[in-house]
C-alpha cells in the first residue's frame, strides 16, 4: 500500500482522501483542512436538520441531559462512572469529545453525499455505551413516567428518521443545495463539490 500511494499518489503516506480534499480546499476558498470555526461545525454536526446528530437520533441527547441531571442533583463528579468494571469510560468519554472536536473543525464538516450525522459515526458506539447508564436509570429505576415516554418517544422518531432515510433518501434532491461560507445557496453537483 505504501508503495501503491508513492507510485500513484507521489508519496508514501498520501491517500486519495488527503488529495482530494486539497483540490477541495481551493474550491471552497478554505485556507486548511481545520479551517471551520468549532461553533459552527458543531452546531452543524449536532443541530442541522439534515446532519445533526441530535435531529436523527434524540434519544442522544435527552440521555445527555438525563445523564447531567443525575450528576449534578447527586453532586458527583464527571467521571465517577469509572470502576472496575467499566475501565473504559474514560477514555471512551476522551474519544467521543476528541473525535467530535475533529469533525467540527474539519473544513466538510457537513460529509458530503450522506444521510444523516455521517462525520460522527465512529463516535455512535462509544456514545452508546456511555449514555447505556443514564437508559437503565430511566427505564427502571424512574419513578417518572413523564421520563420514559420521552425516552421512548425519542427512540421511536430515531427508528422513523432511519428507515425513512432506507426507504427514501435519494441523493440527488437529499443533497441538492450546499450552503457557502456567506450563507448562500448553490445547486451541487458532482463536478461542483
Amino acid at each position: 500500500l505504501l508503495y501503491y500511494n508513492y507510485v500513484v499518489l507521489g508519496h508514501m503516506f498520501s491517500t486519495a482522501q488527503t488529495v482530494k480534499s486539497v483540490e477541495f480546499l481551493d474550491l471552497k476558498g478554505r485556507s486548511s483542512l481545520f479551517s471551520t470555526p468549532i461553533l459552527e461545525g458543531l452546531s452543524g454536526l449536532l443541530f442541522s436538520p439534515s446532519r445533526g446528530l441530535f435531529v436523527f437520533s434524540p434519544m442522544f441527547m435527552f440521555l445527555i441531559l438525563v445523564w447531567l441531571f443525575i450528576i449534578i442533583r447527586r453532586r458527583r463528579r464527571f467521571f465517577e462512572g469509572c470502576t472496575s468494571k467499566n475501565v473504559l469510560f474514560r477514555p471512551a468519554c476522551v474519544s467521543c469529545l476528541v473525535l467530535t472536536i475533529f469533525a467540527s473543525k474539519w473544513y466538510d464538516w457537513w460529509g458530503g453525499y450522506c444521510y444523516g450525522c455521517r462525520p460522527l459515526l465512529d463516535v455512535l458506539p462509544f456514545v452508546t455505551l456511555i449514555l447505556e447508564s443514564p437508559a437503565r436509570h430511566v427505564l427502571s429505576k424512574s419513578k417518572s413516567r413523564i421520563f420514559r415516554f420521552v425516552l421512548i418517544s425519542c427512540f421511536l422518531w430515531g427508528l422513523f428518521v432511519q428507515a425513512l432515510g432506507v426507504g427514501a433518501y435519494n441523493a440527488s434532491t437529499w443533497n441538492h443545495y450546499a450552503y457557502d461560507d456567506r450563507g448562500e445557496g448553490m445547486p451541487l453537483s458532482i463536478d461542483s463539490v
